[in-house]
């Protein structure tokens, strides 16, 4: 049963999976953070990492706030979610994301990323990063690709969200808890090889 272990699950372009068990360390969750800011200033004072992701973000570059996944949130390493949830709706006039990719790697993001019938006007790109709540993205619209190669989260809820791009969860991403795609539309693919899913991949409706 997929409930009771850990799985390897590859899936390709026709979103196939093939399952093996495997055992693995469970990460422990973050609580949720307040929900409301609206402009940069509602943020300061940022954050190392936030600073990090911010300048990168107006030259379209990469945020290298780590190179390895974080094993706990350090204070080098912490990002907020609603921060992140911030920019990836586009941010304002002073935290502008230059070029349609936000792309970190190795950040510790606190709290739930809740980007729940948003509009991204972007791919979403996050590399060895440690989530510690499970990013809803339900009714959301990416108009690029959503990606978390090698990241490590609790679940993730996408149901009915349309994603232009492809989904990935491939190159070593770990997945406590569920997968939920009910509904959800995909673009490009849906890569899951090398991913490890302790829940269950719930794509019922879902279009590739």
């Amino acid at each position: 049963s997929t409930n009771n272990g850990q799985f390897r699950a590859r899936v390709g372009s026709h979103q196939r999976v093939v399952a093996t068990m495997i055992d693995t360390v469970p990460v422990p969750l973050t609580p949720d953070l307040p929900i409301g800011p609206k402009t940069l200033h509602d943020f300061e004072p940022l954050l190392l990492a936030e600073l990090i992701v911010l300048r990168a973000a107006a030259t379209g570059g990469i945020a290298k706030v780590g190179y390895r996944r974080p094993r706990r949130p350090t204070p080098d390493v912490r990002l907020r979610a609603e921060f992140l949830s911030f920019l990836a709706r586009g941010g304002d006039a002073e935290a502008c994301v230059v070029g349609r990719n936000l792309q970190i790697v190795g950040a510790c993001i606190i709290g739930r990323l809740d980007l729940t019938r948003a509009t991204v006007p972007m791919s979403l790109w996050l590399y060895r990063c440690l989530l510690g709540a499970s990013p809803r993205l339900d009714d959301a619209h990416v108009q690029g690709s959503l990606s978390f190669k090698d990241c490590s989260m609790p679940g993730l809820h996408a149901e009915a969200c349309r994603i232009d791009g492809d989904l990935a969860l491939n190159a070593g991403c770990r997945v406590d808890g569920e997968v939920r795609l009910m509904g959800a539309r995909i673009g490009g693919d849906l890569l899951a090889s090398h991913a490890y899913l302790t829940g269950t991949l719930d794509d019922t409706g879902a279009r590739g």
